[in-house]
């Protein structure tokens, strides 16, 4: 009977290890699976570092006890959101980048000497609460992806409203893909039928508000190559209100390339970046600290 016992208890045991394994590897397993349908192009963000701040310490205590000084956390300021991610589609598609944002404000912050957040938004949501986005707290709206999308009609006229109240929106086509620039470009006309999307020159002031940019290293699959910096707009009074890059800016804000895609280098990139950070704060002197 004793040994009985013992059977069914070693069994219980075995059981329960093969059980747990087999939740390790399903966890692993959908892991894998989502970020491929996410088609994620970056390592997720580094976790934020604590900081601890040492305080005074503890008022003297009989002996023989010791007194110890403790720490605790303590939360930075915090600064305020310039750049809101808009959250979109199915799978988190929105999301073919991690760090994109994080990546660009954490570099203007050296280069421009100036400290902002980012955060992220689901415009969907956000509509239905609120018909008009508010510049005050969402200076520039920004838009990145593999896949195609749509925004239906109150998402149209909210972001037309959006940038007509002076709002920014930046949309760029991770990796190059064709697919979401199709999806950008039916939106740009849903917005704004009356207004063409086109390239804008040389000459306009966002190649000059901080690097003088007039050639750029750009990338198409493995084949490096010096050309034009290439940008679209749509202009709203004296302006432009809208900026789609077709060539992928996402990877090297986020500090990573790939072999395949049409992108601009790690470098130019991040060039671009800071002119269109500061090309927009000139608009908004409240947000800019000027």
């Amino acid at each position: 009977m004793f040994f009985r016992k013992y059977h069914l208890i070693r069994l219980g045991k075995l059981q329960f290890i093969i059980f747990n394994i087999l939740l390790v590897f399903c966890f692993s397993y959908s892991l894998a699976q989502e970020e491929k349908v996410l088609d994620v192009c970056g390592p997720p963000p580094k976790a934020k570092a604590h900081r601890r701040a040492g305080e005074e310490s503890f008022p003297p205590l009989p002996l023989p006890v010791a007194p110890l000084r403790r720490t605790e956390k303590k939360r930075p300021p915090s600064p305020p959101v310039l750049l809101v991610k808009i959250k979109y589609g199915v799978n988190k598609q929105w999301l073919s980048d991690w760090n994109d944002d994080y990546g660009l404000l954490e570099h203007i912050k050296k280069t421009l000497n100036i400290q902002y957040k980012s955060s992220r938004l689901s415009l969907s949501s956000y509509v239905q609460k609120n018909p008009v986005i508010s510049p005050k707290d969402c200076p520039i709206l920004y838009i990145t992806g593999h896949l195609s999308f749509s925004f239906d009609k109150k998402e149209v006229v909210s972001l037309r409203r959006y940038l007509e109240s002076g709002g920014t929106l930046i949309l760029d086509c991770c990796c190059g893909r064709n697919e979401i620039r199709q999806s950008f470009t039916k939106l740009i006309g849903e917005m704004f039928p009356d207004k063409p999307l086109y390239k804008l020159p040389l000459d306009h002031s966002v190649y000059r508000t901080f690097h003088t940019i007039e050639r750029v290293r750009m990338k198409i699959d493995k084949r490096y190559f010096y050309s034009e910096p290439v940008l679209y707009g749509i202009d709203i009074g004296s302006r432009t209100a809208l900026f789609l890059s077709v060539y992928d800016l996402s990877c090297g804000w986020s500090g990573h390339t790939h072999n395949y895609g049409k992108r601009y280098s790690i470098s130019d990139a991040l060039k671009m970046g800071d002119n269109l950070i500061a090309y927009i704060l000139s608009f908004y002197p409240n947000c800019a600290g000027l």
